[in-house]
């Protein structure tokens, strides 16, 4: 994340538009404790796919 620089004297409105920004890239964060429904993972030839479990607990690898 890339923040602007902060103003030379304190301003409300930049404080407001920065815990917003703060606020938005920790939701886009996984969390500990928090199950996520598939993992993105890239192979050594540097293909990125979805690692999924199904309802049986069968793993499954879809290239994306």
């Amino acid at each position: 994340m890339k923040l602007a620089a902060a103003p030379p004297t304190y301003d409300p409105g930049d404080q407001s538009r920065l815990r917003g920004a703060l606020e938005r890239a920790d939701a886009d964060n996984l969390k500990r404790g928090v199950a996520q429904p598939y993992l993105l993972l890239s192979k050594p030839d540097g293909t990125v796919g979805k690692l999924a479990v199904d309802g049986a607990g069968a793993l499954s690898w879809t290239a994306l």
